[in-house]
């Protein structure tokens, strides 16, 4: 019989320790090593876009900056954000005056000079808009689009997109840009 009690005894000496241990150890104050990076202040260029926008009282928003977020909360970076064009900000870009950028379409030419993540920020489709009550162009009437003007972002990606889509479809027509 005593020797049932020592074990008994025994085991619930080890369960309280080990208890006690467990508290111990989830109350303890951690210390947590940041990375290198952490604090970093990272300048980002900023230029309103259907995926980076202000909302009614000024904050940024948009898919963009979500995604620019997520990245600081892996890499502990502090944002400081540059606003103006597209152009002017991918020249800052290549210049170094600013580290980061979003929503810049790839293209092997801008891979020579920029750094593209591993994984694509999202994926793109390009449209054509034309007014509710011009029934002259539409869906796969492309020689319609024949003589007339076409607006597009002047030297960008989707400008050379047109540019190979209307020589493929032998669409003649002038390109208009800002």
């Amino acid at each position: 019989m005593k020797r049932f009690n020592i074990l008994f005894f025994g085991k619930r000496i080890v369960a309280v320790l080990l208890c006690l241990v467990s508290v111990a150890v989830l109350t303890l104050p951690m210390t947590v090593h940041a990375s290198q990076s952490a604090g970093k202040v990272v300048r980002v260029g900023w230029y309103e876009s259907p995926v980076s926008m202000k909302d009614a009282s000024g904050r940024r928003t948009g898919y963009d900056y979500v995604y620019e977020q997520k990245l600081a909360a892996y890499t502990g970076w502090k944002y400081e954000y540059v606003e103006g064009s597209w152009s002017d900000l991918l020249q800052m870009l290549k210049d170094g005056k600013i580290d980061m950028m979003g929503d810049i379409s790839y293209t092997e030419e801008r891979a020579e000079f920029l750094l593209y993540p591993s994984l694509p920020m999202g994926t793109e489709d390009y449209y054509l808009f034309v007014t509710p009550d011009n029934t002259e162009l539409s869906k796969g009437s492309y020689t319609a689009f024949n003589g007339k003007k076409i607006g597009v972002n002047k030297d960008s990606v989707q400008e050379t997109f047109f540019i190979e889509w209307a020589e493929k479809n032998e669409i003649e027509s002038e390109l208009v840009g800002n």
